[in-house]
């Protein structure tokens, strides 16, 4: 499954029920506070951020460089370079004459990060970024602490344990924002919209929605997912859904998802 299908699906419109978290990202945001955005898989964080900087104005939106998930440290590389106004082609011309496997990722990195600090009053964007080497945990350290520019990190996980050396980043709680479940009110909500939007009123009978809400525990990204799936007809049987094959089909979706973002990281 595309994993732009829950932005796609409700594309335009406000997260249900995330007034809190907008206005701390927005406060954050104004003050290019480090920020760290975190919840389990499909509790809406990109979707957050997605809003929050469609909402910019013009001129603070070129304020901004986004990383979303890559593939490997030189994936992050291109992908942050891009951004950089002619950033990629000094880094090609600087590594010319050697090869790939002679090209140090440190080097590289470490020159980014010196022209990007340049660059006041830019908020940095790492959307799902995988475990963070000691490296990259120093540097980004460096570059926040000395009011060069803010960093958001949006991570899976809450724990400790599962943010990993980013936890040290953003140790107080004012530099962290959790996103959970959302309120029953809110999952119906959500729920009715996408049962609009992908055209499955017809299997949704009151066993559905109940299944739905339960099975997604009232995670938005599962409950705009899960009625994706039950619009292909793989998964239907008549007027029902087979919702315990949907289910384990979302989990094992999800856990694919989960290993191939955290498979290029920097150790």
């Amino acid at each position: 499954m595309p994993a732009i299908l829950q932005s796609a699906a409700l594309v335009g419109r406000a997260p249900l029920g995330r007034e809190k978290e907008l206005a701390r990202l927005a406060a954050a945001w104004r003050a290019r506070a480090p920020l760290l955005i975190s919840g389990p898989a499909d509790s809406g964080k990109t979707f957050l951020l997605q809003h929050h900087l469609r909402s910019l104005p013009a001129a603070e939106k070129a304020r901004h460089v986004y990383v979303p998930a890559y593939d490997g440290a030189h994936g992050l590389l291109a992908e942050v370079a891009a951004q950089l106004s002619g950033a990629a082609g000094a880094a090609g011309r600087q590594g010319s004459g050697r090869s790939a496997a002679e090209d140090s990722t440190s080097g590289r990195l470490r020159l980014l990060l010196r022209r990007l600090s340049r660059e006041r009053r830019l908020y940095v964007i790492l959307d799902h970024f995988p475990p963070m080497s000691h490296f990259l945990t120093r540097l980004v350290k460096e570059w926040i602490w000395n009011g060069e520019c803010g960093v958001c990190l949006v991570a899976r996980g809450i724990t400790r344990d599962e943010i990993g050396q980013a936890w040290s980043i953003y140790y107080a709680p004012e530099y962290r924002l959790t996103v959970g479940a959302l309120h029953e009110r809110e999952a119906k909500a959500l729920l009715a919209d996408a049962i609009e939007r992908f055209r499955i009123e017809r299997l949704a009978s009151e066993d559905f929605r109940a299944e739905v809400l339960r099975r997604s525990g009232g995670l938005p990204g599962a409950i705009v997912k899960m009625c994706a799936l039950a619009a292909d007809p793989r998964y239907q049987s008549g007027n029902r859904v087979k919702l315990t094959l949907l289910h384990v089909d979302y989990l094992m979706r999800n856990k694919a998802c989960g290993a191939v973002a955290h498979a290029g990281g920097l150790r």
